[in-house]
């Protein structure tokens, strides 16, 4: 599964608006083949980790562009 900033804010955006971020991240070449932080990210979305917090996810991914 390759997942980009982008699709990742776009599904984070039905719980903290992230629209603001989406030009950036349509620019951006980071996903999960290519960055280990983006993915570990991802994986901890993923695993329920920011289940209570999805904005300290969307602060940590947004920091990445």
């Amino acid at each position: 599964m390759n997942v980009t900033i982008l699709s990742m804010l776009q599904e984070l955006n039905s719980f903290v608006d992230c629209k603001r971020y989406f030009e950036e991240a349509k620019d951006s070449k980071i996903n999960t083949k290519n960055n280990p932080e983006f993915r570990g990210l991802v994986k901890a979305w993923i695993g329920g980790e920011y289940d209570e917090s999805p904005e300290l996810l969307v602060q940590r991914i947004t920091s990445l562009l």
